[in-house]
């Protein structure tokens, strides 16, 4: 796939968006999800914005939400019981397939200092948390009524989509080798994981997964990645890379994390109830409450960068890839 910024080139023609309704562009597409990541629960109303965000994914007609880690900011029972709660408040009653996997935050961000600090200011205990006793798989399927395991695949209209949790990554290179002749072929498959490929990402680039995430799709030139962890603004066309096969650095629908060279790069979340880094009011593409809509053709997939924290609008021009 060779994507563009906006337009798609093919025989001839040239296509340019001007808003976010792909499908008046080019027709009803074969699979629609939503993608959030980072979405940082805590309390009940730490879920308002994940609230619109689904709404608003609902109203596009999504068939599935993707998350790509962590889900909660201090990794207790309680509240990925709420992501559940919220999900349930949009979804439920629905085949809209949730894809969710474990960050960092999901497994001990109950002891990361000044979150510590806020997690019991507001009541809250690690005694709470999912890990307790290694029970993580236990509560994540008593929780989300599905199974967990360390990779897994779940298939939505005909797509595959492979998650790797957040301490399992590093296992994804052997999984593929045994598994991975399933997804050889044209038709595109999407990889989610919390933590960027080193490599293929460039908010990772000093670290990520060391590689080994690059490494399990070297091969596959149908692949298609998210990855989390990082809070990067999709306002840097960066967060858009195409090597051996094509990969997105999710935003955050959190607070917003800028590397050095930008306004307010290096800075650090202030452990508020808020979890706001200190930025620019003014400035719009400071902000964190960012998402991708993506539609799937047969020749295409459309990825619609969307400020959820603005109103759910264009907050960048689409990208588009051929297939």
């Amino acid at each position: 796939m060779n994507l563009t910024r906006r337009g798609f080139l093919g025989g001839g023609a040239a296509f340019f968006m001007t808003g976010c309704r792909t499908t008046e562009w080019f027709g009803t597409p074969e699979l629609r999800f939503g993608v959030v990541s980072d979405i940082h629960v805590t309390t009940p109303e730490s879920t308002a914005l994940f609230r619109d965000a689904l709404k608003f994914f609902r109203s596009r007609g999504a068939d599935a939400v993707m998350v790509p880690g962590d889900l909660t900011d201090w990794g207790l029972k309680s509240s990925m019981r709420y992501v559940k709660e919220a999900w349930d408040s949009v979804f439920a009653g629905t085949r809209v397939t949730p894809l969710f996997c474990t960050g960092n935050h999901d497994y001990d961000g109950w002891h990361y200092g000044d979150m510590t600090m806020e997690m019991h200011a507001n009541g809250y205990s690690e005694d709470d948390r999912m890990t307790i006793d290694g029970n993580l798989g236990a509560e994540w399927e008593k929780i989300f009524g599905e199974p967990f395991a360390p990779i897994r695949v779940r298939t939505v209209k005909g797509y595959d989509f492979i998650s790797a949790e957040w301490e399992d990554y590093k296992k994804f290179p052997e999984w593929m080798e045994r598994n991975g002749a399933r997804f050889k072929g044209d038709k595109p498959f999407f990889f989610f994981q919390h933590p960027p490929m080193k490599g293929c990402s460039w908010a990772g680039a000093g670290w990520g997964d060391g590689g080994s995430g690059k490494k399990a799709l070297a091969g596959y030139p149908n692949a298609v990645a998210f990855l989390g962890h990082y809070h990067i603004p999709f306002n840097d066309e960066r967060s858009v890379w195409q090597g051996e096969f094509t990969a997105f650095d999710v935003p955050s629908l959190s607070y917003a994390c800028f590397p050095p060279g930008h306004e307010n790069g290096e800075g650090k979340r202030d452990g508020t109830s808020k979890q706001a880094m200190t930025i620019i009011p003014a400035r719009r593409d400071l902000r964190g409450g960012q998402g991708y809509f993506v539609s799937v053709y047969a020749d295409k997939m459309v990825v619609e960068r969307i400020d959820i924290e603005e109103g759910c609008v264009e907050g960048a021009p689409a990208w588009i890839a051929p297939f």
